[in-house]
């Protein structure tokens, strides 16, 4: 009784402490401004973000099956196109050519995965765990861009 006490008392402790990280991310970025982190020096990058709750703020590009798994679903989120102006020719939308982007990976069975779309502006927060193939978060939970 007093063990089980102790364990379910740990629990919520520990639920509150990982909710705080959500709260508190270690930084807020764009998909643009992280992967230029990555790109001009990955060590001090990886030093800085690995491990850590980050708040990254991009579009959706792709909801998909992930390449290796079929049980699970990649939710990549990339840089929104961006306005250019050529003179008298005025302003015209240009997608973003950067290789640029952040990844989520998701169990097929989680509902999440049902509620997201290409093109949805949003902030993914989660937990920096690798980098080789553009910057992957796991844990990830996904909030209306502010």
């Amino acid at each position: 009784e007093a063990e089980q006490k102790r364990l379910d008392e740990e629990r919520r402790l520990a639920q509150e402490r990982w909710e705080q990280r959500y709260e508190n991310p270690i930084a807020i970025v764009s998909v643009k401004q992280i992967s230029e982190e990555f790109e001009s020096n990955s060590i001090v990058a990886e030093e800085k973000y690995a491990n850590q709750m980050v708040a990254v703020r991009g579009v959706i590009d792709s909801v998909d099956d992930s390449m290796f798994d079929q049980s699970s679903v990649t939710v990549r989120i990339g840089v929104p196109d961006s306005y250019q102006c050529f003179g008298e020719f005025g302003c015209t939308r240009m997608p973003d050519m950067s290789f640029a982007s952040v990844s989520c990976s998701h169990k097929r069975s989680e509902p999440i995965v049902r509620s997201l779309r290409k093109g949805m502006n949003l902030e993914v927060r989660g937990i920096v765990y690798s980098e080789s193939t553009g910057i992957r978060l796991k844990n990830c939970r996904y909030y209306k861009d502010q």
